[in-house]
Parts: structure tokens; sequence; C-alpha cells
């Protein structure tokens, strides 16, 4: 899976980030809602959805990794795109889970 940043992107957009900011090439994407593999799609013809598969030429698994740990405002401040998720991203996924009392 790739990072839910890259939700509601073109696959343009998407691989233009890879690109730039991750020194990867994606290739295809594929959304787990029977739209299938898409190699190379038009901006009109998919757009990327939270759980999407991507698909990349990298030199190894770890820098594939970059990519579903991507996590825009840590690339600005200029943090280091690791091998797990980031502080500001694990914080936004704790905001929205519901507050439940034991």
């Amino acid at each position: 899976m790739i990072s839910s940043e890259f939700d509601g992107m073109t696959f343009p957009q998407a691989a233009e980030i890879c690109y730039r900011d991750l020194n990867l090439l994606m290739i295809a994407v594929e959304n787990f809602d029977n739209s299938g593999l898409a190699i190379n799609p038009l901006p009109d013809q998919f757009t990327i959805r939270k759980e999407c598969l991507g698909y990349f030429i990298a030199s190894s698994y770890k820098d594939v990794c970059r990519a579903r740990y991507y996590c825009a405002v840590c690339l600005k401040e200029g943090r280091d795109i690791g091998f797990r998720q980031c502080k500001c991203r694990m914080e936004s996924v704790a905001a929205t889970q519901p507050l439940t009392n034991v």
C-alpha cells in the first residue's frame, strides 16, 4: 500500500511526487474497488484512494517503503522519510479514533 497522503491524487500527481521527492519510479497503481491494475493511467482515468497499491521500479524493497510512509509535512520540514509511520501521521490517526471509556 502507498501512503494515504496520495488519496485523491491523479496518477501523474502521485508519480511526480514519488520521482521528485522519493527517488522512486511509479509505473502502475491498483485500487481495491475492482477498478483493476492501471499502468501509467491518464489523469481522468484513475484517482488514487486509500489503501491503493503502487507498483514501482526501485533498487530495493526498502526504497519502496518510502512511498508507504510518505508524509508531506515531514518532507517539507526536512525530516527523513524512514521505514515506519512518522509521529505526525500517528497523531492524525489517533485524532480520528473515537474515544472509548474503559
